[in-house]
């Protein structure tokens, strides 16, 4: 139902205050790169992602992505401007001190490892112990960045010595998501815990190791302004639910890549899919709570950036890689050869064409563009579709190691989604009817337990039965002996089945879906995946494993179960959660507080404590500001 005007005013007005809070919150000091910027590109389109300056303000660091290139980093030392890289990777958090010493992050493939470059050259220690490196702070003295554990599920402070070329660590018992130097010897944290289910600020000294809370208020304490050697200041962030569900996604969105610099990259490994997708998908619900025109305009902008970064456009073309479609080079055998998987493509795709049904693309053009790019993935992709068995398989002879082998179910649903849309957008039974049919097929093999529990497998059951040589399914994969899967789907591949579940049913009804498979779903997640609640813990799969790999918060599901609204999930994602992996790679829960949102009420509060403390830790001042709706809007409106 369509809301009256006059509460939607007030809705524009909350999300734009929001904004504001927002970036108070976060407390960026940003520079001007203009004049960098055509120095650097010559001219070329350009999108920054992060940047830093050291505290003297003299030197600057920064990561820029250039039309079709990933982020690559750029350094201004006293007016001296230098490119650094020159890559196919993720250069990530930058950092420069005064004395021009540098250093950033490096993600190659997998997300879940990195390593550090100082001054050019790749910390030793950083390749050795495989992980994710994070984070980076740096002062004159040492450099300090987050090391991830993720197979332990350890994380730890690392402070690089810049003088003596030495590496320590320390374990800590908390996910860091923020650092910054207030004084020569300490260091401020900003991190979750598991414990309070919050962010908290800690004070860490580099030279004693002296780890110390200093507030512990079990709600969100965010660092927002430091001002090296004098001051820093905390904001204690409180209020209703649903508005700090949605203070908490406006947070995520400015806190992290604002220009969205991903829509202006090429998918190689595969950012637009699992990053881009995911951010276009949440400006795009933040449009239909506020109708802001200042998201609608983001919106054209990321569509029209990753339009013109598919296939055809960057130079690439070939019989596995229409010129409609956006390759990926990570999940390719070697790594380098560009392959445009049905996963990935649909993943783009379906944030963009939801934006096109719901009137957002300005550009009439752009639209039918969208919509007969969808119609020709759909036709490119028939040749593989077995209609026996009602599945999609990998094209046999593409550079994937499953060539020619079934799709896993979520490869196969995500694309479920895209024809959903496409449905709603041309009216053609055609889509319908293949989308009922992965429905039927998917549900074929769901797993019912103990008559209230529901779960599947990640791959469909003929993958489990093994194949020969002389079945001839697969030229990269010609054999593999029959498995027992026991630990049903992980929890974050799962997420997209019960989105499209929960899509399916909302667009056909019980067609194929029922009340009693969403409950099911319910009773899953809250009984198997949840294992434990003080604190909070998490199967990483379906069936509630507790063995093969231990519970942990990082395997806090998000996308797609969050739209199941069960009793827990209020309590988990009321405060903001931490981003384990690089913030690349966990755009999805932006889209999952918006899905916990249940109703915008235009009397909702945010609450800010803010606390200024001096370069020792000690408080010197406290202003408390409660927001009410009304309140902002006029408070904002005289400023």
């Amino acid at each position: 139902m369509k809301q009256p005007l006059a509460q939607r005013k007030i809705l524009i007005k909350f999300s734009i205050v929001f904004i504001i809070i927002v970036c108070v919150v976060i407390g960026l000091s940003r520079r001007d790169f203009a004049e960098d910027s055509n120095y650097y590109t010559s001219g070329q389109n350009l999108l920054y992602y992060e940047s830093y300056s050291s505290t003297n303000q003299n030197n600057s660091i920064y990561t820029i992505a250039e039309k079709s290139r990933t982020p690559q980093v750029f350094i201004n030392l006293s007016g001296e401007k230098e490119r650094l890289t020159d890559s196919a990777h993720i250069e990530f958090n930058p950092v420069v001190n005064n004395n021009g010493d540098y250093a950033y992050a490096v993600h190659e493939y997998s997300t879940a490892e990195s390593y550090i470059v100082l001054n050019g050259q790749i910390i030793a220690g950083t390749i050795e112990a495989k992980g994710l490196y994070k984070i980076l702070e740096i002062d004159e003295k040492n450099l300090v960045f987050i090391y991830e554990r993720l197979y332990d599920d350890k994380s730890f402070i690392c402070i690089y010595d810049l003088e003596r070329n030495s590496l320590k660590r320390k374990l800590i018992p908390f996910y860091v998501q923020k650092m910054k130097f207030i004084n020569s010897e300490n260091i401020l944290l900003q991190a979750f815990n598991t414990n309070n289910m919050s962010m908290d600020i800690y004070l860490y000294n580099l030279y004693n190791d002296d780890l110390t809370p200093l507030l512990n208020s079990k709600q969100d304490e965010i660092l927002d302004e430091v001002c090296f050697d004098k001051y820093f200041t905390i904001d204690t962030v409180s209020g209703d639910l649903d508005a700090k569900l949605l203070l908490n996604a406006y947070y995520m969105l400015f806190n992290y890549q604002e220009n969205e610099p991903f829509s202006n990259s090429n998918n190689f490994l595969g950012r637009l899919s699992w990053n881009q997708s995911y951010r276009l998908e949440a400006l795009i619900q933040l449009w239909n709570l506020n109708n802001d025109e200042q998201i609608k305009t983001k919106i054209n902008s990321v569509v029209e950036n990753i339009m013109v970064n598919s296939n055809g456009e960057i130079g690439i073309e070939d019989r596995y890689n229409p010129s409609f479609l956006w390759a990926s080079k990570k999940y390719s055998i070697d790594k380098q050869t560009p392959i445009s998987l049905m996963v990935d493509d649909a993943k783009i795709i379906y944030p963009m064409l939801l934006a096109v049904n719901q009137g957002l693309i300005e550009d009439a053009g752009l639209a039918d563009r969208i919509v007969e790019n969808a119609k020709k993935m759909h036709k490119y992709y028939e040749p593989y579709y077995n209609t026996k068995e009602n599945m999609y398989i990998f094209p046999k002879g593409i550079a994937f190691w499953a060539d020619g082998i079934w799709m896993p179910f979520n490869q196969q649903n995500v694309y479920g989604l895209v024809l959903i849309e496409l449905y709603k957008a041309t009216d053609d039974e055609l889509y319908k009817d293949r989308c009922v049919e992965l429905a039927e097929k998917f549900k074929s093999e769901f797993v019912y337990k103990d008559g209230q529990y529901l779960a599947w497998h990640y791959w469909p059951e003929l993958l489990y039965q093994g194949w020969t040589k002389q079945d001839g399914l697969s030229i990269n994969t010609p054999e593999q002996e029959p498995q027992i899967d026991c630990l049903y789907e992980d929890t974050s591949h799962a997420g997209i089945n019960v989105k499209f579940i929960l899509e399916f049913k909302d667009c056909f009804g019980d067609l194929v879906f029922t009340g009693n498979d969403i409950n099911m779903l319910k009773n899953t997640f809250e009984d198997k995946i949840i294992t434990g609640k003080e604190p909070f813990a998490f199967s990483r799969f379906m069936s509630g494993d507790l063995d093969y790999q231990k519970p942990s918060f990082r395997f806090v599901p998000n996308y797609g179960w969050t739209q199941l609204k069960t009793e827990s999930m209020f309590n988990i994602y009321v405060n903001l959660l931490p981003l384990i992996l690089p913030d690349f790679d966990q755009q999805s829960v932006i889209v999952a507080y918006l899905n916990s949102i249940d109703e915008i009420n235009p009397n909702d509060t945010v609450n800010i404590e803010k606390r200024i403390f001096d370069n020792k830790g000690n408080l010197l001042e406290t202003n408390i500001r409660i927001y009410i709706m009304e309140d902002i809007c006029e408070y904002f409106s005289k400023k």
